[in-house]
Parts: C-alpha cells; sequence; structure tokens
C-alpha cells in the first residue's frame, strides 16, 4: 500500500522489486534464491508467476525467469547480452 514519505508517496512493494531486480541482474544470469518474510508459500509462487510472466514493472516481459525450489523462490536474469 502507497504511503507518503515526506511530499512524495512511496510504494513499498515497488521499491523492494526494484532492488530485487538490481540484485538479480548484477548476477549475471545466475539464480538467485529469494525469501521474503512474512510471504506464504503461494505468495511466492504468485510473485513468481508475476516476475516471469512481466506483469510486475521492475521485471520486464522475457527478461528474467523463476522457479520453486524446495519452497524458496529463485530468480535470474535471462537477457539476450548475458551468456551462460
Amino acid at each position: 500500500m502507497p504511503t507518503k514519505n515526506g511530499r512524495h508517496w512511496v510504494n513499498p512493494s515497488q521499491e523492494r522489486n526494484d532492488r530485487l531486480a538490481a540484485i538479480v541482474k548484477a548476477a549475471n544470469g545466475a539464480w538467485v534464491p529469494v525469501t521474503i518474510d512474512g510471504f506464504t508459500d503461494k505468495q511466492h509462487v504468485q510473485l513468481g508467476y508475476g516476475i516471469r510472466y512481466g506483469k510486475r514493472t521492475s521485471f520486464p516481459r522475457g527478461q528474467y525467469d523463476t522457479a520453486i525450489r524446495d519452497n524458496t523462490l529463485y530468480i535470474r536474469h535471462t537477457a539476450k547480452e548475458i551468456t551462460s
């Protein structure tokens, strides 16, 4: 839920996704495990789908891949300029 920080509106979910996208992109194609405190397994799965299919603005469609292993969400950057 967006909150007001001084004169600006801040969306904590968007800020979290921006930070997460930057970390995953910096990993150069490696899988990055992600666990968000307070998230249920179902919420991790929903976030994974949102990232994979470009439903989150921080994660453009086709640039990130997700997987769930051992109840942990894994994300990797899959842009064409990265070679594994």
